[in-house]
């Protein structure tokens, strides 16, 4: 008799919700066919393997990039261990929590609570996080702006394909005079700038976000934390970022440059923003 047919059926809780956990294998990663599915750079496609048999639950690290911890011991790559009803799974940035459906649903008795979404306090450093250098820094910085760029430039399109026919002989103020006064292509110029900032925007307040990383930091293997090593770092942060991120390039890049002098590799917009 299985663990779903004699009432104590099993569930992964993650994140406020609880995945049942029938009978077979299950995925946890950020790939599509994942049960558990993890949209972050930091997690592997395929993470951690969690076999179901009878009632008892294996929990097995598939060689993941950034590791795996059973409550407060990592586990070795392909090395299966066994679990019970409360214990945690800890991945970046992620808490998973091994309860019995039943008692999930039920006023009485919680197994486990939330825990935080980080490593465990028992591992500070478990996962050694080394400072990006300068040099792999700028190189995301270029690929990100390759990749803005591009989307800039189809984004430019209908602007330079209706632009104004300008005036063969005539002075620079006739040439502004005659793109002014077509309020077609000025209403269209606006709405372009508009739809940029907003793209601006979106490109890397969700990359850092939620993603944990920019397309161009993602590639070179960079990834965004809080002062908590935390990450994703969150819309909010994201964005202060981003703010401080603008401010510190105004002066001739100048907030960036503090990158080369620094041990820990933290610009003007991660010490304003609290991340590294």
């Amino acid at each position: 008799m299985t663990a779903n047919e004699n009432g104590n059926a099993l569930g992964l809780r993650h994140r406020g919700r609880v995945i049942p956990l029938n009978d077979g294998d299950h995925l946890v990663g950020r790939g599509g066919d994942c049960t558990v599915r993890i949209p972050s750079v930091t997690v592997s496609r395929h993470h951690v393997r969690i076999r179901v048999q009878d009632g008892r639950v294996v929990v097995i690290d598939m060689g993941s990039r950034n590791g795996t911890w059973l409550n407060r011991e990592r586990l070795r790559p392909n090395e299966p261990r066994e679990m019970a009803v409360g214990d945690h799974i800890y991945l970046p940035a992620e808490d998973l929590c091994l309860v019995r459906v039943s008692d999930e649903l039920g006023e009485g008795h919680r197994p486990c609570e939330d825990g935080p979404r980080s490593f465990p306090d028992a591992h500070p450093g478990s996962m050694k996080l080394e400072p990006g250098g300068a040099r792999r820094r700028f190189l995301a910085a270029m690929i990100d702006m390759v990749i803005f760029g591009a989307m800039s430039t189809v984004l430019a399109v209908p602007l330079v394909l209706d632009f104004p026919k300008l005036p063969v002989s005539g002075s620079l103020l006739d040439s502004l005079a005659t793109v002014s006064g077509d309020h077609a292509w000025m209403h269209l110029l606006f709405v372009t700038l508009g739809v940029w900032v907003v793209l601006w925007l979106l490109y890397f307040t969700i990359g850092w976000g939620m993603l944990g990383a920019t397309p161009g930091q993602a590639i070179m293997g960079l990834r965004l934390i809080d002062h908590k090593q935390r990450y994703p770092i969150g819309l909010a942060r994201a964005l202060l970022r981003l703010v401080a991120y603008s401010v510190g390039s105004l002066p001739l890049m100048a907030g960036h440059l503090l990158v080369i002098g620094r041990s820990d590799k933290r610009a003007l917009h991660d010490m304003l923003a609290g991340t590294r």
